[in-house]
């Protein structure tokens, strides 16, 4: 089986890789017979809870841990499809470009695809160029959770479903005003409530 990028190989992932990744890989191989339909981003970051936090108005314990629907794999496998199993379960990341939501501008809220909570607002979001829907901030404070990720050699912070705790994507320090965050979702994660 061939190397998916950011995650390697089945036997790589033996050598030190995650148990999310090593999930992921299980899944994509079981469910959807094709791996290459997750990637992994491959962006160095430094972590940035702290200064999410500050430019959300809150603080890092404000932003910090989620309570969590607890269902088992299998629960969340007959619910997810294989794509989005691996992606919010597993923390695998979709193509760029190849996202449902890339290019969506109507107005409305962005919801959790596991468990419906509000994420984020459609006024948040816009074209950052990367592949993946961007958003500038969270609906609210407490809409998401942010975690130091220090999987395949870099230093990230990923973004969580406070509700659920689903894998969402990535927070990198180059976004647009106010906050200068980018919220780097996969499109998988996401679905979409309409105004109206």
């Amino acid at each position: 089986m061939p190397g998916v990028a950011g995650l390697g190989t089945p036997a790589d992932q033996g050598k030190g890789g995650g148990n999310r990744q090593q999930a992921a890989w299980r899944e994509l191989a079981r469910h959807s017979g094709n791996p290459a339909v997750v990637r992994a981003v491959t962006l160095a970051e430094t972590p940035l809870i702290r200064q999410a936090a500050d430019a959300s108005g809150g603080n890092e314990d404000s932003v910090m841990g989620g309570a969590g629907q607890v269902k088992s794999a299998e629960e969340w496998r007959a619910e997810l499809s294989p794509e989005q199993y691996a992606v919010c379960r597993c923390s695998a990341t979709e193509p760029p470009f190849s996202g449902k939501w890339y290019h969506h501008r109507e107005a409305g809220t962005y919801v959790c695809v596991a468990c419906r909570a509000k994420l984020f607002a459609s006024e948040a979001k816009y074209d950052a160029g990367s592949g993946w829907p961007a958003f500038f901030q969270p609906l609210t404070r407490t809409s998401v959770t942010l975690h130091p990720d220090h999987g395949k050699g870099m230093r990230r912070t990923e973004i969580r479903c406070a509700n659920c705790d689903s894998h969402l994507g990535h927070l990198f320090p180059d976004g647009p005003r106010p906050t200068g965050m980018r919220y780097c979702i996969n499109s998988v994660a996401l679905d979409f409530l309409p105004f109206g």
